[in-house]
């Protein structure tokens, strides 16, 4: 998108809603979608059973890819390193 500053010039701008962290993440493990198993909650309790859906990837944080997941029963999303999912079988 181009914009232009009080002094005339142009400065070009990219909106967050162009460029979102999900675009380029083609080393993650799972997929936007895809329905994990969620083993790690607060304090080590997970909520186990629960399936989960991988709603957005999101940048690596210490070297762990993250994930924005949500389960069908609850009305907010959480966020869940990699190694804190598995598949579904």
């Amino acid at each position: 998108m181009r914009a232009k500053r009080a002094s005339g010039e142009d400065v070009f701008v990219i909106r967050w809603a162009e460029k979102r962290p999900s675009d380029d993440m083609s080393e993650h493990k799972f997929r936007v979608g895809q329905s994990v198993n969620y083993l790690s909650g607060p304090h080590g309790r997970g909520p186990r059973g629960d399936v989960f859906k991988i709603i957005q990837c999101l940048p690596p944080q210490g070297g762990d890819y993250q994930y924005r997941i949500r389960a069908a029963n609850e009305p907010h999303d959480r966020v869940a390193k990699e190694s804190e999912l598995e598949r579904t079988v």
